[in-house]
């Protein structure tokens, strides 16, 4: 309902490392903001992810035809279980490396990422 907070379940083990947002640029349809989803729920374990959430900001090129976007910017956030020794190029997909946001806009980021997610996944119900 509206104005709740999202039900998570908490781990035996809490998440040792910082969060992280991930901000990928250059999605070109939702055949590949597919893709990366699969690509995502692939690497939760080797990446050691306890939570994700991911949002999706896509412009068409023409109202006549939204299949082909003029430009897609995918937020992934992410919670560890254990520190990462490796460098952004891990995270990449399909030529998209991602930045990383801030340290300091993170929650804030997670939040709003998250809560979309949540409203969406309610929305669709």
């Amino acid at each position: 309902a509206e104005g709740e907070e999202p039900f998570l379940i908490a781990t035996t083990t809490p998440p040792t490392a910082p969060p992280q947002v991930f901000v990928y640029d250059g999605f070109q349809d939702q055949a590949q903001w597919n893709r990366f989803l699969a690509f995502v729920r692939a690497h939760t374990e080797s990446w050691n992810v306890e939570l994700w959430c991911v949002d999706l900001k896509a412009t068409a090129q023409s109202y006549a035809d939204q299949s082909v976007w003029a430009s897609g910017t995918g937020r992934i956030f992410l919670e560890f279980y254990d520190v990462l020794d490796v460098d952004m190029e891990a995270f990449a997909f399909e030529g998209l490396v991602p930045s990383a946001s801030e340290q300091w806009k993170v929650p804030q980021l997670k939040e709003e990422i998250c809560r979309q997610q949540s409203d969406a996944a309610q929305n669709s119900i």
